[in-house]
């Protein structure tokens, strides 16, 4: 069944990246943001979103994008950042072809 996921990427207090999913994206910013969400971003609140991509599929699907964006470098992570439209691209090859890309800043997150 398809549904709508998002998969995100914050830069956190210590300048690090990270990665996650969810299906209401503004709900789960606001709970990394209050201490409630994952662990790592407990201990290193981010300090915004900086890339999201909505993927319109499976959860199956949505965990597939995720773990791949995961065991990328900071280095790539930046570009994808700098350059959102890139990683849609690199998804085309994986034969997911639903994603659309989010401008974070028009979010009001």
């Amino acid at each position: 069944m398809k549904k709508i996921y998002y998969i995100y990427i914050l830069l956190c207090e210590n300048n690090c990246y990270y990665t996650g999913y969810t299906t209401d994206l503004p709900k789960r910013y606001q709970a990394h943001q209050d201490g409630r969400a994952a662990k790592y971003t407990r201990a290193f609140p981010p300090k915004q979103l900086v890339a999201a991509w909505q993927i319109n599929g499976s959860l199956s699907a949505a965990l597939k994008i995720e773990a791949f964006l995961k065991k990328h470098s900071r280095a790539q992570k930046q570009l994808w950042v700098a350059e959102p439209n890139s990683f849609i691209k690199i998804l085309t090859t994986l034969d997911i072809v639903d994603i659309v890309c989010l401008n974070p800043s028009a979010m009001n997150l």
